[in-house]
């Protein structure tokens, strides 16, 4: 039997050793500093406040609190209009072995974080100011302490100790207070709740509980209550077996009326009309195809019209419009009406012919808008096998494309009666659809922070792309002419894709990707357009 006599049993571990501790002021004049920090860093605030950045990440700092920050962080400290105190604690932290009951201390600076950086719970700041005050005392700068300094060493020891009980009983605390908030929400929604009663099964005062709750749900306490009741409302409607005033008493209000008001602000209708939601005469209202949602999920609009005022129509062209879109909505005598957001401004118009909830997701959230259609015709489960075909889809198309461009750039432009609109990368339907689920890789003109960038023909900038999609929009209002503008200048010559013969006309994707229909058919001609074969610039 063999034994290898070069394994041996390995321990590590790290101490602290303190390096020095710097108490100053900062006044007026002054109004900050910088520096360069090589050890790890504890930065205490005693008095004052301002703004700290440490390695391009902003702070907003004020008294009694902690920061911790790595080696070889750099920080800018910029004061506000008052003078101020802070301590630094610099120290180093070096790793002891130990093989074989012998130990080995190794001179290797342990660069590893003691802390996450950033600001620390200080729990007892007075205490933190104790300990510094009976380490080098009020004059200022501690002198340099050596390895050996054992006493020094211990107390470093113990402040770091105290920190890390207070990080983890901190985050104990705060994840257990508030998931059991949640729970006793959940479990007790006929029950009268209040901030106080929550803050206190969390263990929390008031403030700490709707601020750590807020951060960590992006709802206030209430706001999340309210949603939880109203969901529970739904489903208790949507089965059919309790009238409303059952279920205002059941979620939590003594009053039928206040709950009727409460609902139809978060749901959109009444109760009354949520309950018979499956039978209900749905109309649309919609340029953003509306009516394919609907048809999709296996409704039948007993009405569609378009009320958005197009670049051509003039005043008396769109009154006209509206009068006779808004006389067919009368004669079809809705139970509902949907409407997207270009109609916001008819919406009293529209409640007028019956009541009417205007999809208007944040951040033009195509999907929101399909989940709430779905919701108020109660046809989710409908919707949701759409859904989930479409995200199949989508992956697999995503899977497919990147195989065929192999890291080749694309680009999409709309071209209106006016300017030239290069699509971005984000906020809107078609940018999320392209660049985020499928994952294509976008030309380099493309901007990254707004959803698209209009120019005008002449301005437009070199466009470093494999592949160009075009949609000439409004050609009644002349897009046309814009059209022909742009293809006069130097940039558009210079187009990789214009000089290999690769750019395409394009439906309107902006519309299409609003909806499961025409994402559909978006990736349908993607398959078509980027295929080795494909013709070009065909309208």
């Amino acid at each position: 039997m063999l034994v290898d006599n070069e394994r041996r049993s390995t321990v590590e571990h790290t101490i602290y050793l303190l390096s020095s501790i710097c108490r100053n002021r900062w006044n007026v004049t002054s109004r900050g500093y910088e520096n360069r920090y090589t050890e790890h860093v504890l930065y205490y605030v005693l008095s004052g406040s301002g703004s700290m950045v440490a390695n391009g990440k902003t702070y907003l700092f004020a008294p009694l609190q902690l920061y911790y920050f790595p080696p070889q962080t750099d920080i800018e400290v910029k004061t506000a209009d008052e003078p101020g105190e802070y301590a630094v604690i610099s120290f180093k932290s070096v790793t002891i072995g130990q093989s074989n009951g012998q130990s080995n201390v190794e001179a290797e600076l342990a660069q590893h974080p003691v802390f996450v950086p950033g600001q620390l719970p200080a729990q007892a700041p007075g205490a933190i100011e104790q300990w510094i005050t009976n380490t080098c005392g009020n004059s200022g700068i501690m002198e340099e302490a050596s390895a050996q300094d054992f006493s020094r060493r211990l107390q470093l020891e113990q402040l770091i100790l105290s920190i890390m009980l207070n990080s983890e009983a901190n985050e104990h605390r705060t994840k257990g207070g508030i998931e059991r908030s949640i729970d006793y929400m959940s479990r007790n929604l006929s029950e009268k709740l209040d901030l106080r009663t929550l803050a206190g099964i969390a263990e929390m005062s008031c403030d700490t509980y709707a601020r750590q709750f807020k951060r960590k749900i992006a709802h206030s306490p209430l706001e999340y209550l309210n949603g939880l009741r109203m969901e529970k409302a739904k489903k208790l409607l949507a089965s059919g077996d309790s009238r409303v005033k059952e279920v205002a008493a059941e979620v939590g209000f003594n009053s039928e009326f206040y709950f009727s008001r409460m609902f139809s602000r978060a749901a959109g209708v009444s109760p009354s009309i949520y309950i018979k939601r499956r039978n209900l005469k749905v109309a649309l209202a919609s340029s953003l195809g509306f009516q394919d949602i609907y048809a999709s999920f296996g409704g039948n609009a007993t009405a569609i019209v378009d009320l958005y005022k197009y670049p051509w129509m003039t005043d008396t062209e769109y009154g006209l419009l509206i009068d006779n879109e808004l006389a067919r909505l009368k004669a079809a005598r809705p139970d509902l009406i949907i409407a997207d957001h270009y109609c916001c401004e008819l919406y009293e118009e529209l409640r007028r012919i019956a009541p009417t909830v205007i999809l208007d997701e944040p951040n033009w959230n195509w999907r929101g808008n399909c989940l709430r259609m779905a919701d108020l015709t109660g046809l989710e489960a409908e919707a949701g096998k759409v859904l989930d075909r479409l995200d199949r889809r989508t992956y697999e198309t995503s899977s497919i494309m990147e195989k065929r461009l192999q890291g080749e750039r694309i680009t999409v432009m709309r071209v209106t009666h006016e300017t030239i609109g290069i699509q971005g990368t984000v906020s809107h339907p078609l940018n999320e659809l392209l660049y985020q689920e499928l994952g294509l890789k976008a030309g380099k003109a493309t901007p990254t922070d707004i959803w698209r960038q209009e120019l005008s023909p002449e301005d437009l900038p070199p466009i470093e792309t494999h592949h160009l999609f075009v949609q000439k929009h409004h050609l009644r209002a002349g897009s046309e002419s814009v059209f022909l503008r742009m293809t006069e200048t130097a940039s558009w010559q210079r187009i990789d894709a214009v000089r290999i013969d690769r750019y395409r006309f394009i439906p309107n994707w902006f519309t299409m990707s609003w909806t499961p229909v025409g994402r559909h058919r978006i990736l349908n001609l993607l398959l078509e357009y980027t295929m080795p074969t494909a013709s070009s610039n065909a309208p």
